[in-house]
């Protein structure tokens, strides 16, 4: 299927923010808003080109924005320029169903897609996403921050191709503390498990069992989900990889829930 790209349109004049559009040549008629990662400090829409294609391809729209970065901003400005996003594609004229759309996202950009799950009640995919700042960071009182080239440089094994390999427990503490500017105290509101009610979008978790974010985290949002007597549907996978490393293993696994909770 053929795709039509186009690249930087922007979203946000102030904050001179943009979203490249991936239009399929055989609308489904639904959408999908992609969220990378990088840890709030990094990451580009750019490099998302073959997820944009491959949700094309499968005939969603898909925009993926860019977002506001520390030190340029830090909690909660990424998840309102996401959301914001969101609203502009809405309001755009871009041919689908308004009541067909879903976040997706990896890493830290599956944070933000469960909280757009929460803000707007779309249905939200989730690879490798964090959900309670808070209880990790309390249960890792002794952790040193560290950023993960600095623990590579002592650990190369941690870095892989794809991102971190395994957990790496300092980067973990550091890409958490500096997204909320060293202010710990933000971990509970900036968690998204708390906020889970009973207009959430259903969720798709996917996380490997050794890898940078635990395990926990799922398990905490699946609770939270459980709570509510909501819809949640989980994968885990073996190894160590973290997010889109493991991608091609769950592509079947997102457009099975994309269409399932998409439904005309």
């Amino acid at each position: 299927m053929s795709i039509t790209i186009t690249h930087d349109a922007t979203y946000d004049t102030e904050r001179n923010l943009a979203a490249d559009i991936y239009e399929p040549s055989k609308p489904n008629g639904a959408a999908v808003v992609l969220i990378h990662g990088g840890g709030w400090a990094g990451g580009d829409k750019s490099a998302d080109a073959d997820m944009g294609a491959f949700y094309a391809e499968a005939g969603y729209l898909t925009a993926i924005p860019n977002y506001s970065l520390t030190p340029t901003a830090y909690f909660p400005q990424p998840n309102d320029d996401v959301a914001h996003a969101i609203e502009w594609l809405k309001a755009s004229p871009y041919t689908f169903d308004r009541h067909r759309l879903a976040a997706v996202g990896y890493s830290v950009g599956g944070t933000m897609a469960a909280e757009m799950a929460i803000r707007f009640g779309v249905p939200a995919v989730s690879l490798s996403g964090m959900f309670a700042h808070d209880v990790w960071l309390a249960a890792h009182p002794d952790v040193e921050a560290h950023p993960l080239a600095e623990v590579a440089a002592v650990h190369p094994e941690v870095a892989g191709p794809a991102g971190p390999v395994g957990p790496v427990d300092q980067f973990y503490k550091w890409f958490l503390l500096n997204y909320f500017h060293g202010d710990a105290a933000q971990a509970t509101d900036a968690s998204p498990a708390y906020r889970v009610n009973e207009n959430t979008g259903s969720m798709l978790l996917i996380n490997s069992y050794h890898e940078l974010t635990p395990i926990s985290e799922v398990t905490a949002m699946q609770q939270a989900f459980a709570d509510q007597q909501l819809p949640v549907w989980v994968r885990l996978l073996p190894g160590t990889r973290h997010a889109k490393a493991y991608f091609d293993d769950v592509k079947a696994d997102t457009l099975a829930f994309l269409a399932d909770v998409l439904q005309r």
